[in-house]
């Protein structure tokens, strides 16, 4: 095989990877969701209310600390997003990201990570809760949390945009999203233009 055969190839191949990890959790892509009412809690110990995102455009993307592919990625895209962002963290633009292992995440193991990453900013929660409540979270988002062969929790690729109303008005593959494009579309949705939002 040639060597520009092997390198088409090895990009097909690349591909076809990216496209089934974005959706290997989604069991509705593309619908609306909005986010539930149940009680979680912050990486500081702290409740944390859903309904506190009212009002705000909130990026919202589930990870576990036992995760060092995939869920590393979503969190240092994450971090860029931020940088993209700004002062406007915590004002009217929120990082949200979700454990889908609740029963092995706690507050602590998850401010290890935020800490690791530069995350433990204004603006920017690491969540968790009891796992029924977690359920909830992944069923409002189309999304299935079937375990690995490995016996892991799924690795969620996909990350929502969800606008001051609680909803959904995009959703990206996390692995190959633009910080810059998405944190400029947070800020459309926050101004309230979901409909630019989505460009």
């Amino acid at each position: 095989m040639s060597e520009s055969a092997w390198k088409k190839g090895s990009s097909l191949v690349a591909a076809i990877l990216l496209a089934a990890l974005s959706m290997s959790g989604s069991a509705s892509a593309g619908s609306k969701a909005c986010i539930p009412d149940v009680p979680l809690v912050d990486s500081h110990g702290q409740p944390f209310d859903p309904a506190s995102l009212k009002g705000k455009a909130t990026l919202v993307d589930f990870v576990h600390t036992s995760c060092p592919g995939v869920c590393m990625t979503l969190t240092g895209k994450f971090s860029a997003v931020a940088r993209k962002l700004g002062p406007q963290m915590g004002s009217d633009v929120i990082l949200l990201s979700v454990s889908n292992d609740p029963e092995h995440d706690d507050p602590a193991q998850l401010l290890k990570l935020a800490r690791k990453h530069g995350a433990d900013i204004s603006g920017w929660h690491f969540v968790t809760g009891k796992p029924d409540d977690i359920a909830k979270m992944l069923d409002a988002f189309g999304l299935k949390n079937n375990k690995e062969p490995n016996g892991e929790p799924a690795h969620i690729a996909q990350v929502f945009l969800v606008g001051p109303d609680g909803c959904t008005v995009h959703d990206y593959n996390g692995i190959v999203m633009k910080p810059k494009q998405v944190a400029d579309q947070m800020r459309r949705a926050a101004s309230g233009n979901q409909a630019e939002a989505h460009n």
